[in-house]
């Protein structure tokens, strides 16, 4: 009987840790990765208070405290207002911040799975696992389309783009690398995607191709 009341407290346990793990699920918008403001906070030990009637979120762990007002292009942190360089979302009637802002604002640390879409963040012993997903993007007017059009028919005279293959772009700076290309070391985590498909697909979508691996 009580192996089997440790089994049950076992499987209970990593239940809950599992659950906590997946708990915030965040978006890749514009190459830019943003996450949940309570889901974050709250497993990272955060007490969260929300007052609706001025749409200000209230976080707080003893050693920081943190405030949102909706709209604002600002965040405060003990007093002193930060102003990320993506200003804060509200995606499914969530508020949501891009991952620098939460780290430089309490000092965690932060890392990137490209492969999982999976960032972790870091801070005061506790984690957050956010899983990603690539927000898409809305379909191009006519106009936009016979713009991109041509631009990938130009490019196509100098390329050979029709094969579909795996290509890394880099979303901040709209370009394509083959994967050996020298320039994909240097890119940020946040800022690297994979990409599989033709390079002229990718010209279309606003992207140009790197003057390094795709001359």
């Amino acid at each position: 009987m009580k192996k089997i009341r440790i089994l049950i407290l076992l499987m209970t346990a990593i239940i809950i840790l599992s659950t906590n793990v997946m708990a915030a699920q965040g978006v890749i918008r514009n190459g830019r990765t943003l996450v949940p403001v309570r889901g974050v906070f709250e497993e990272l030990g955060f007490s969260v208070n929300w007052d609706g009637a001025v749409g200000k979120a209230s976080l707080s762990d003893g050693n920081h405290n943190v405030s949102i007002i909706k709209g604002q292009n600002y965040i405060k942190v003990d007093g002193k207002q930060i102003y990320p360089d993506v200003p804060q979302q509200i995606i499914n009637n969530g508020l949501y911040l891009p991952v620098k802002a939460i780290a430089d604002a309490i000092g965690a640390d932060t890392s990137w799975n490209a492969e999982k879409k999976l960032v972790h963040i870091s801070y005061n012993g506790k984690d957050s696992y956010i899983s990603c997903i690539v927000e898409t993007a809305p379909i191009a007017s006519n106009k936009t389309q016979n713009t991109t059009q041509k631009q990938a028919q130009t490019s196509s005279n100098t390329v050979q783009n029709s094969k579909a293959i795996t290509y890394i772009l880099n979303t901040n700076t709209r370009k394509i690398h083959i994967p050996s290309c020298t320039s994909v070391g240097e890119i940020y985590p946040e800022h690297r995607q994979e990409y599989c498909g033709t390079l002229d697909d990718a010209i279309a979508q606003g992207y140009s191709p790197c003057g390094r691996c795709l001359r």
